[in-house]
């Protein structure tokens, strides 16, 4: 058989598309932490077999995001007060370190990111002035979000959407997301403040406070 010197085709598999949009609808919240998931009625529900089902499961256990119980089933992995806090360190260190990248690199890029920032601040606080304590918490996690991504490191990228999905989890295991006095808009400002200035201290010390905060009594 004559070579045809084909390229690869880059497209996602059946099964990484069913892991998206479970690892989506866990982070909007509609699947509660220890909620059971049926293989046979994922299947069922998107016409497909249930074997690239079965291996979009795996590889929400592999991320932590499932849990497979012998004889009992795949349930959405319940979050810890232990796994709240290991989460929040993750995440903290990866942002201080893209940060870090961020300001010493171009300046037009950290314009940008800044612009972006800004914005999502601005939904923040409209949706805290409505008490819209939930789309509050999707602009908070949009926020750390652009910060990672502007970075430009793949490998962090795809280990913080892992821990964003983790952090949908654990969100009501965090007091600090009850409403109360205190505006999450000004801790994420100073943020952006010491990006605008450029100053690495600056950053350091506001990422520090809103994190520190986060676990707040």
């Amino acid at each position: 058989m004559t070579d045809l010197n084909l390229s690869a085709i880059d497209y996602p598999s059946i099964s990484t598309t069913i892991a998206d949009q479970i690892r989506g609808i866990i982070r909007s919240g509609s699947l509660r932490p220890a909620q059971p998931l049926s293989e046979s009625k994922i299947a069922a529900q998107l016409n497909v077999s249930r074997g690239p089902v079965r291996e979009a499961l795996q590889l929400l256990v592999q991320e932590r995001l499932l849990v497979r119980i012998p004889n009992r089933g795949v349930f959405v992995a319940d979050i810890t007060p232990e796994d709240v806090v290991e989460i929040y360190e993750v995440r903290h260190a990866l942002e201080a370190r893209c940060g870090v990248k961020l300001l010493a690199g171009d300046e037009g890029l950290l314009r940008q990111t800044v612009l972006r920032l800004r914005v999502i601040v601005d939904r923040m606080g409209t949706a805290e002035q409505a008490r819209q304590w939930g789309e509050v918490i999707e602009q908070d996690l949009a926020f750390h979000t652009t910060l990672v991504d502007a970075a430009g490191n793949s490998r962090i990228k795809r280990a913080y959407s892992t821990l964003m999905v983790e952090s949908s989890l654990s969100i009501n295991r965090l007091e600090r997301w009850y409403p109360d006095d205190a505006s999450l808009v000004d801790e994420h400002l100073r943020i952006i403040e010491a990006l605008a200035a450029r100053d690495e201290a600056a950053f350091a010390e506001a990422l520090e406070f809103h994190y520190s905060s986060t676990f707040d009594e």
